[in-house]
């Protein structure tokens, strides 16, 4: 019950997917009947991340179970975190990728997007005791942690130029960070 309460508030139906009518075109169905391999990030709960077993989980699991179902010949490659997912994109070493953020200035001409099935916005997060951070221009003088840095520290950078910038691999290892004073 909980399942189908999660499903019915998270999960958009798709249009494309309904037993009673093929929503794919030709074309699209061709492509998918291709050998695709498939970058999936490691870490980004509740959207994209493995599970205990090493699976694929989160909301975006579910999309990549539909799109098998209508004939979709699709090779999960080794999750990565992100740094590296980027990576394999531009060395060609994945053909599709889940939960690529729109604004991702790094991605390449040959890349398309799809049509968003989610929006996840980005927040910052302080330690207890420290000055309100209301706007991104309050980081300045701080030293801030981003887990998306080649998206992110462009907009940091804009509104606040002299923040210091650290990187992690994930958001919980910035909240590890962030937690230990790292920032």
């Amino acid at each position: 019950q909980e399942r189908k309460a999660y499903d019915a508030r998270w999960l958009v139906p798709l249009s494309w997917f309904d037993r009673r009518q093929f929503a794919l075109s030709k074309t699209e169905a061709d492509t998918l009947s291709q050998p695709l391999r498939v970058g999936w990030p490691d870490s980004f709960p509740p959207i994209a991340f493995v599970d205990g077993e090493g699976r694929p989980a989160g909301l975006a699991s579910e999309y990549l179970h539909k799109l098998r179902l209508v004939g979709a010949q699709l090779q999960q490659v080794e999750p990565m975190p992100w740094g590296s997912l980027r990576q394999a994109m531009k060395k060609n070493e994945v053909d599709v990728v889940f939960t690529v953020p729109r604004d991702s200035s790094w991605i390449g001409d040959d890349w398309i997007l799809s049509r968003s099935y989610v929006s996840v916005p980005n927040v910052i997060v302080a330690r207890r005791g420290r000055q309100d951070i209301r706007s991104l221009a309050d980081l300045n003088g701080l030293t801030v942690v981003l887990s998306d840095p080649e998206r992110i520290s462009r907009y940091v950078r804009a509104a606040a130029p002299r923040a210091r910038i650290v990187t992690a691999p994930t958001a919980a290892t910035a909240m590890q960070k962030l937690a230990s004073g790292q920032a």
